[in-house]
Formats: structure tokens, C-alpha cells, sequence
């Protein structure tokens, strides 16, 4: 019983220490793993050590594409700020040409860098698993997860980069006093909160699809709140445009990734309190404190899903309401960001309270 209990441990700490590094949130696993194929197990000491530098590596290996990929967040990020600035420019052309003379390249320039960095990541392979951690179930979907970033960091700039340029170039077009391009603003303006939305959906997350697992049950949340907002934001850039709509359809999928985000907030109950029923017996120390701060902290999180899920609901009735239109439920879905952004504050948390604990 030692061994599986220490083997639980060295998972537990693998998968919550690790589960950020996609910027998906901090994820765990309580579930122990098979019992060695080998008779002689390493100490826990020693395989508490060999976790430890093998993250180390893991960390410094995830760096570059980590920045790279705040980067480009952050840059899409200041780029909405700007689509206020291009439009308050429209009612001066002369002074908005000028601003844009300058703006736009620099944009176009710094889209480029950032694809170039992201493109020359693709392939990069990750530090070698320690033998004596091989055998955990936790560290092959953790590994295989993880595999994915590099290309999966590339992949998400070459497909948003077009849509990105050309919002690039409406901008300043309309900065400059073009009616027709001040008139396509808002639906591409739109087009960026998509790119966010899929920047976040497509991320890699080390916990996803680990069994029995609450943190992985709370990145199954994430996901599905992910689509919801792709979903409605789809569908206000579209109304904008003059394209159809078919609210039915829109209400009607926000009501499932609503069902499926709350369905995953039930199994995180259960499953983070089969964690600390498993881990209950682990030594006194700065681990355990570590470990039981971080899973205290997950119905924090299940709480505030539980407002995303609301959300979602009064969206898909506001889209109902033949009197609505896609201001209106862009502006109800904005009450999203809040619950989202303690989300992800709380992720960064446990993230600290267990890398502290280590």
C-alpha cells in the first residue's frame, strides 16, 4: 500500500504542478497507478526526486512556446483596444491616415514575428520521461498532451493569421475615413473575439483526458464553455454581416455546451473528493498542505462555472426573443468574462500552492 500510495502522490504532484503549461488551468489526478511491472520499486525519495527535475526540464522546455503563445494573446488583446481607437480616428481622416501610416505596418510586422517564432518551435521534442515514471498512467497522457504544444501553437497562428490581417487592414481603412470599411468593423471586430475564443479552445491541456479526474473534469468545462462562445460570437458576427441566423439552432447549442459544462462541475465534485479520501493517509508536511490547499480551492472554481452555465442559459433565451439581435447577445455573453477570469486566477493558484509545496 505504500508504494501505490507514494506512486498517487508523485501522479498527483505531476499532473497539478504540470497542468498550466498549456494555459488551461491546473489540473490533477488522484487515481493511483498500476502497480510496478518489477518487483523492486524506487524509494519514494528517489522518485520524488526524479519528478522533480524531470518538471524542472519539462518547465524550461515549455518556455519559448509558453511566451510565444502569451504573446500572441496578449498582442490580439491590445489589437481590440486599438479597434476603438480606429474608430474614433474616422471622424478626423486626415489625423487617422497619419496614425495608420505607422499602425498598420507595425501590426502586419509583428503578426509576421510572432507567426516566423511560432513556426520555428514546430517539432520541438520533450524531455525524456525517468524510467522509474514511465509507468504511471498519468505521465503518458500528461507527456502525449504536452507533445502537441509545439505544433499546436504554430497551427493556431497560421489559421488565424489571415483573418487577423485583414482585420489589420479594415482598421486602418477606417481610421482613414472609409464608410464601407467603418461598416465592416464591427462584424471583424468580432472575428477577434473568435480567434481568442479558439486560441483558448485549442490550447493543450497535460490533464486533459485523464480518468476519474477533477481537474481534467474542469478542462472538459472549460472546452465546452469555449464553443459556447465561439457558438454565439459566430453567430453575432454573421447577424452583423446580414448573413442568416438560425436562433434555434444557436439557443439550442449553447443550452448543450451548458448541460456538458455543468455535467463536468458534478463530476469534479465527485471525483476531488475521492482525491482527498485517497491522499488522506500522506505524511504531515508541506506536500500535504500543498496538495489539500490546491483541491480546496477547486470548489472555488466549480462555483464559478456554475455562473458561466447561467450565463449560457440567459444567452440562449436572449437569443430566442425574436426582438434581440447580435448587440444584445453580445453584450449578455460579455457577463462571461468575470466568472472565466476567477477561473483562471484560481488555476494560476494551485499551480503556486503546490509548486510550493515541492
Amino acid at each position: 500500500m505504500k508504494v501505490l500510495r507514494a506512486r498517487a502522490v508523485i501522479a498527483l504532484c505531476l499532473t497539478l504542478t504540470l497542468a498550466g503549461l498549456g494555459g488551461g488551468g491546473g489540473q490533477a489526478s488522484a487515481a493511483a497507478a498500476r502497480a510496478p511491472r518489477v518487483a523492486a520499486a524506487p524509494s519514494d525519495a528517489q522518485a520524488m526526486a526524479a519528478l522533480r527535475l524531470w518538471m524542472q526540464r519539462v518547465v524550461a522546455w515549455s518556455q519559448p512556446y509558453v511566451a510565444v503563445q502569451e504573446e500572441f494573446v496578449n498582442w490580439i488583446v491590445a489589437l481590440g483596444g486599438d479597434i476603438l481607437t480606429a474608430a474614433k480616428y474616422g471622424d478626423d481622416p486626415k489625423a487617422g491616415a497619419a496614425w495608420a501610416r505607422d499602425w498598420a505596418p507595425a501590426q502586419h510586422a509583428r503578426l509576421a514575428d510572432l507567426r516566423a517564432r511560432a513556426d520555428a518551435l514546430k517539432g520541438g521534442l520533450l524531455p525524456e520521461v525517468p524510467p522509474m515514471l514511465r509507468d504511471f498512467a498519468q505521465t503518458r497522457i500528461v507527456t502525449a498532451n504536452l507533445s502537441r504544444l509545439p505544433d499546436a501553437l504554430g497551427r493556431l497562428i497560421d489559421e488565424t493569421a489571415p483573418t487577423l490581417d485583414a482585420l489589420i487592414d479594415t482598421m486602418a481603412q477606417t481610421a482613414s475615413g472609409d464608410a464601407a470599411a467603418a461598416k465592416r468593423l464591427p462584424a471583424e471586430g468580432i472575428g477577434l473575439d473568435i480567434a481568442l475564443a479558439k486560441a483558448s479552445l485549442n490550447t493543450p491541456n497535460p490533464a486533459a483526458g485523464i480518468p476519474n479526474h477533477p481537474l481534467s473534469d474542469l478542462h472538459g468545462a472549460l472546452q465546452a464553455t469555449w464553443r459556447a462562445d465561439i457558438a454565439i460570437e459566430q453567430a453575432a458576427q454573421d447577424g452583423l454581416s446580414g448573413k442568416p441566423v438560425d436562433r434555434a439552432a444557436v439557443s439550442a447549442t449553447l443550452r448543450a455546451e451548458a448541460a456538458k459544462t455543468e455535467a463536468a462541475m458534478n463530476a469534479a465534485i465527485r471525483h476531488t473528493a475521492l482525491m482527498r479520501r485517497g491522499l488522506a493517509t500522506m505524511p504531515d508536511g508541506a506536500m500535504k498542505r500543498g496538495v489539500f490547499q490546491a483541491l480546496d480551492s477547486m470548489e472555488d472554481t466549480v462555483k464559478a462555472y456554475g455562473e458561466v452555465v447561467a450565463v449560457w442559459r440567459a444567452v440562449a433565451n436572449t437569443v430566442d426573443d425574436p426582438k434581440s439581435g447580435p448587440l444584445d447577445w453580445i453584450e449578455q455573453s460579455a457577463k462571461v468574462q468575470g466568472p472565466l477570469a476567477r477561473i483562471s486566477d484560481q488555476g494560476m493558484e494551485r499551480r503556486r500552492m503546490l509548486a510550493g509545496a515541492l
